[in-house]
């Protein structure tokens, strides 16, 4: 199938002095308009449409057996967005499709004509569900939350580790001040480790051998 364009050339004086007219296969302006909706996944395909000024269907991506036939089920809608005035116009509005309301997002343009050519006023209609458009934008924060829980448990282990291994020593420490404190001078703290608990172990366990040395000379002496 071929859409044919037509348009009466004039002159300076506004008498006509020709026409200019062009043809342009389905299948062509299919491919064109193919590839604006192309650029994204099949998932998030864009729906197109072109119509002419009174909303017939010259192209459709998504309502093929509509073309030259009938307007878009929402062309009321989108005339009254396009006629406030600017070329190009973007909107958000909920529609019935198959019993169901589902909002989208609409981007309409028009026909901008070139030089004396005023155009025939077509217009270039994408729509596409909110929920595909902020579908990334859904993916992304999921792919957050996953990585704050994992690195809060990564965070909740650390800690409980860390917790463990600096409580073992203290508790350690704490039950053989309580044998030294019964007389028990041959106590020690089988810790090891080059970090700050670590050296409280040895100057602990040092102390005690200082005093167990101690006890001994007093020991000593008195036996004397």
């Amino acid at each position: 199938m071929v859409i044919y364009f037509a348009s009466v050339v004039k002159d300076g004086t506004g008498n006509r002095s020709g026409v200019v007219v062009a043809r342009l296969a389905i299948e062509k302006l299919n491919e064109i308009l193919n590839s604006v909706s192309g650029t994204f996944k099949a998932e998030d395909l864009i729906e197109v449409d072109l119509v002419d000024k009174d909303g017939l269907l010259l192209f459709s991506s998504h309502a093929k057996d509509s073309i030259l036939q009938e307007q878009p089920h929402d062309w009321e809608m989108i005339q009254a967005y396009a006629a406030e005035g600017d070329a190009t116009t973007s909107f958000r509005a909920a529609e019935l499709e198959h019993g169901r309301r589902i909002e989208k997002i609409f981007a309409v343009t028009m026909e901008p004509g070139f030089k004396d050519f005023k155009g025939n006023s077509w217009m270039l209609i994408l729509h596409l569900p909110v929920e595909t458009a902020f579908a990334s934008v859904d993916r992304l924060q999921l792919r957050v939350a996953v990585i704050l829980l994992i690195a809060g448990l990564l965070g909740i282990a650390t800690i409980a580790v860390f917790s463990h291994r600096m409580t073992l020593p203290l508790k350690q420490l704490a039950g053989a001040a309580r044998e030294i404190g019964r007389g028990n001078l041959e106590v020690k703290v089988e810790i090891g480790g080059n970090d700050e608990v670590g050296e409280l172990v040895e100057r602990f366990n040092k102390m005690v051998v200082d005093l167990k040395n101690t006890s001994d000379r007093v020991a000593a002496t008195t036996a004397e």
